[in-house]
């Protein structure tokens, strides 16, 4: 947080209302299931009816995506 400033607790979808952020995805993996697989943190939803090659969301915060992104697995728990 003191690093990166207020920005981080904004939430992924949030700051697609600023029409200079580009959409953006930040990928992780899910380790807590077998096989692991990648899970995708979004700042845009999917459009109506499409197919979701990966899981993921953009419900979380900018900070949520990078810590799930850069933590060693099982250093921190799931949120």
């Amino acid at each position: 947080r003191e690093q990166f400033g207020a920005a981080v607790d904004v939430g992924m979808i949030d700051s697609r209302l600023d029409p200079g952020c580009p959409a953006t995805a930040v990928a992780a993996t899910i380790t807590s299931q077998r096989p692991i697989g990648p899970y995708l943190f979004r700042s845009y939803q999917l459009p109506p009816g499409s197919r979701d090659l990966f899981p993921g969301g953009s419900t979380y915060s900018w900070l949520e995506a990078m810590r799930a992104s850069s933590a060693a697995p099982y250093f921190f728990e799931e949120f």
